[in-house]
């Protein structure tokens, strides 16, 4: 570690001396203020050339000092020339404002070619980085709306995991669970870590425009996350632009769904903007008695207050009814002994209701050209209620006879969320800083009742060989009544936990050399608070810091490395002695080289990295008695390579690779030591290529998707189980789009080769005596139409 800091500082002194070419950057915004997405900005008669981000900002870098015409163009506003002298530094030229047209301009774009819809080279605000994602010392990935939208994706677990390398998609009760280079990682929702220790709901795509997946700690500037890294789901925002989009989806499983997006401004003034978003599902499941229904309200406006200020608001529902809350199948035999419509439930259960609501409030005020002032609160709350039905723990037997109970599934999940930050940009001499800081705080509630409704020896005879003698032993009125005479705060028990944090953080990229060479410098100190059930309080201090180096060996590659530490508090269940868990500190070590071809069409990455951890935490057993289990140590190192964009006109790939070697390297038990984690697959493909036929063929607009899943080498649930799953992931999908006008029409078809995938456990899992596993989907289809007008 010393070796590599003295390196980074040696080598940044060395190139501050140099200053041969200048760089610019502004905002383009509308006459009202409203920033402009989206909008390209070039120099004229020059390969030099950038489009806005969500802000409306641009940087064009590596610029030759002298006079240019500067040229911005949007769909839809009359094009700015702006005459300008570039010098050495780096230019801030006041906000370019357009002026709307009623013509149609058609699409124009930098230099003549068209960006990938599939590419994004900037992270959105929320990630508090300055800097395009070619220049950050950290493997970072985008999947666009449009990339959403092509692969007909309802929520963040349809196949969304596809589209980055290494990360992994465990079947695990209802929502699944995301890994990213061996370890679980953490949700967040436009910066904020939402993550609860059960719930809240999975983000709904209706809402959704972009998905950011960040690899490796980031704590520095997105809180106490996951040392694999986290995602950060970025919501539709009100933009100004009065385009409005209707949706309607049949599928297999009696799936129906109609979406609608409505985008729009409210006042005369342009000053108050609107965006409604909203869902309505019917759906079935390829299990038996399955189905998944639910719908989603999702307003949001921003009022610009002045030139410099704006205020959002935005108010998200989720409403969601399931029929069982984990689908297992189970067998004395092994895997995939059962179909994959195998279910333990019985279609007269009442669902399980699951509502969420998260209310956002976020100003921004821009106190000059070159700083920001952030800050931004978020309420959420997450209410399940419902009951389980299945197969009592253990009782089955090898010849198939078991016994079927019922258990309640009553959570709550209250979080409060507040951050406030200052970011921007300066100079001392030669030398460029992007500045970021601010306070992050947080609280989170869980309240669970997991109790038994079927009390012992008075379970319903079952056998998974006559699931239909079993249906019959079941009446009504073995099904329970739920009471809620005692609160659940007073019947939660263990399941009673409140945590909070309250975190500082800065963070300071220096560039030398015209930006050609960047040295980032981030530390992060943060308090902690847990409160147990017990009215036990754990507190805990840690300070992580950060540093990574960036350099651009030519103006659009980049080689970087990158040491960085992460905290996190285990919350759930004590360890078996009753005495509270551990928290677990990690670091990273990591390597990589970033390239753009094509005028930035497209991008390619490659990383390498190690991570090592410390007290992994899992859970023992599934009986009221069971409690939790910390690791001693644990090691991930691989290879990442992402490909993304247009290869050939109007070809557009996304392309990815993963190598994950992720295991126990020191523990208590000697038998654990060399044991797989269980969110790790050693070898991780992915493939989405889709063709448009151009506007000079007869089918203009006919497109044609092809791509695959493949996961090799898998481990079995949960951390020391010691086994491979014995089968291969394996999906190939493809489908078929025509835009026509105002219209898109998609078929989608998931699982040609209608592959029986699968996620699962081990006897020995938990106390388990036998096979466990959840099947995904076989062969299914999508059919959309949309409209937008």
């Amino acid at each position: 570690m010393r070796l590599f800091f003295t390196l980074c500082i040696c080598i940044g002194f060395v190139f501050a001396a140099f200053s041969q070419s200048g760089n610019i950057k502004g905002k383009v915004r509308t006459s009202s203020g409203e920033a402009i997405p989206y909008a390209n900005v070039w120099l004229e008669n020059t390969q030099k050339g950038d489009v806005t981000d969500q802000n409306g900002s641009f940087e064009i870098k590596n610029i030759k000092t002298g006079s240019y015409k500067l040229i911005v163009t949007s769909v839809g506003y009359r094009k700015s020339l702006k005459q300008i002298e570039i010098a050495a530094g780096t230019l801030n030229v006041p906000d370019i404002v357009l002026t709307e047209t009623t013509e149609s301009l058609g699409e124009v774009v930098v230099n003549g070619k068209s960006k990938s819809p599939y590419l994004q080279t900037k992270p959105s605000s929320s990630l508090k980085l300055e800097s395009k994602l070619i220049d950050v010392p950290q493997n970072i990935q985008v999947v666009s709306n449009e990339l959403i939208n092509d692969q007909l994706a309802f929520s963040l677990f349809d196949g969304i995991a596809r589209n980055t390398s290494g990360v992994r998609r465990v079947m695990h009760q209802t929502n699944a669970l995301m890994y990213m280079r061996g370890y679980s990682v953490e949700g967040l929702r436009n910066g904020m870590n939402i993550s609860g220790y059960f719930g809240p709901l999975k983000d709904d795509m209706s809402f959704v425009d972009r998905i950011e997946f960040v690899k490796g700690p980031a704590g520095y500037m997105m809180g106490n996350t996951s040392l694999g890294g986290l995602y950060n789901v970025v919501t539709k925002k009100p933009t100004g632009i009065n385009k409005n989009t209707l949706a309607l989806t049949l599928g297999s499983f009696d799936t129906y769904r109609v979406e609608a997006d409505f985008d729009g401004v409210l006042s005369k003034d342009g000053k108050l903007l609107y965006r409604l978003n909203l869902m309505g599902k019917l759906r079935g499941s390829h299990t038996d008695y399955g189905y998944d229904n639910g719908y989603v309200v999702a307003p949001s406006f921003k009022y610009m207050i002045d030139e410099d200020t704006e205020v959002t608001m935005e108010y998200i529902y989720q409403n969601n009814a399931i029929d069982n809350y984990a689908n297992y199948i189970y067998s004395k035999i092994g895997f995939k002994e059962f179909p994959v419509n195998t279910s333990y439930s019985d279609p007269r259960k009442d669902p399980v209701v699951m509502n969420d609501h998260s209310i956002l409030v976020n100003m921004k005020h821009a106190i000059n050209n070159n700083w920001t002032f952030t800050t931004q609160a978020n309420y959420l709350n997450y209410k399940q209620r419902g009951t389980q039905l299945g197969l009592r723990y253990n009782s089955l037997q090898d010849d198939g006879s078991a016994t079927r109970s019922f258990g309640l599934l009553d959570n709550d999940n209250i979080t409060l969320l507040g951050q406030a930050y200052l970011n921007g940009t300066a100079t001392t001499g030669e030398v460029s800083h992007k500045i970021v800081g601010g306070l992050d705080m947080g609280a989170k509630q869980y309240y669970s009742d997991w109790s038994n409704l079927t009390p012992y020896g008075e379970e319903t005879p079952y056998n998974i060989y006559d699931p239909e003698a079993g249906a019959a032993n079941l009446t009504t009125d073995d099904f329970p009544q739920l009471d809620d005479n005692v609160s659940l705060r007073n019947r939660a028990g263990r399941y009673n936990q409140k945590n909070s944090f309250t975190a500082l953080y800065f963070h300071d990229e220096i560039g030398f050399f015209d930006d050609k060479l960047r040295l980032s410098m981030a530390g992060r100190y943060t308090n902690t608070k847990r409160i147990e059930n017990t009215g036990k309080i754990t507190k805990n201090d840690v300070f992580t810091p950060r540093i990574g180096l960036s350099y651009s060996f030519v103006e659009d590659g980049s080689v970087y490395g990158v040491f960085d530490q992460t905290f996190e508090e285990n919350y759930g269940l004590p360890l078996e002695d009753g005495t509270s868990l551990k928290p677990s500190k990690g670091s990273n070590i990591e390597f990589g080289i970033k390239k753009a071809w094509f005028n930035e069409r497209l991008t390619t990455s490659i990383a390498g990295y190690q991570l090592t951890k410390n007290n992994l935490t899992t859970t023992a057993g599934v009986t009221p008695d069971q409690y939790s289990v910390q690791f001693g140590e644990s090691q991930s190192k691989g290879l990442e390579i992402d490909i993304n964009g247009e290869v050939l006109p109007n070809l557009n790939v996304v392309l990815n690779y993963a190598f994950t070697e992720a295991r126990i390297t020191k523990d208590t038990d000697p038998g654990n030591v060399g044991e797989l984690l269980p969110g790790a697959a050693k070898h991780i493909s992915n493939a989405w290529v889709t063709y448009r036929l151009p506007e000079t063929t007869k089918l203009e607009g006919l497109g044609i998707s092809l791509g695959y899943q493949l996961q090799k080498d898998r481990a079995a649930w949960p951390a020391g189980s010691g086994s491979l799953l014995p089968d291969d992931y394996f999906s190939l999908d493809g489908g078929v789009s025509y835009k026509l006008g105002a219209y898109n029409i998609s078929l989608l078809v998931n699982n040609i080769t209608d592959n029986y995938n699968y996620t699962g456990f081990y006897p020995g899992a938990w106390g388990y005596t036998h096979f466990g596993w959840r099947a995904a989907p076989p062969r299914n289809f999508k059919f959309r139409v949309a409209y937008s007008f």
